[in-house]
């Protein structure tokens, strides 16, 4: 009976959890290569946010095939926040210095 139940378990839950597991590490590592091979675009996106050209960094993110799709980014200089616009219309804040901070993580590994 325990082997049944052992059997039960191992299908019902671990083999789903083990395969989103493996699912979420590959769209991980998708995105580090992503972001690895545009590296430099991504330095470009970063100069034109610092330079205000909010217009132009949407288009160049959007261009890079980046998640979320953009369709504004404004900043909040009351408490140095990006504030990130998706083409569905959803905000989500973004404080400045940890963006950049997370960017350059990445952009290093």
């Amino acid at each position: 009976m325990k082997n049944q139940e052992a059997k039960k378990w191992h299908q019902e839950q671990f083999m789903p959890w083990k395969n989103a597991m493996e699912q979420h590490i590959n769209e991980q590592q998708a995105l580090q290569q992503l972001i690895q091979q545009n590296a430099s675009e991504l330095k470009y996106v970063i100069s034109l946010l610092l330079d205000g050209r909010f217009n132009v960094a949407v288009q160049a993110w959007n261009n890079l095939g980046l998640e979320p799709k953009l369709s504004n980014v404004t900043i909040n200089s009351q408490n140095g926040e990006l504030v990130l616009t998706d083409e569905n219309g959803a905000n989500q804040a973004v404080n400045i210095d940890v963006l950049f901070g997370e960017l350059e993580k990445l952009l290093k590994a």
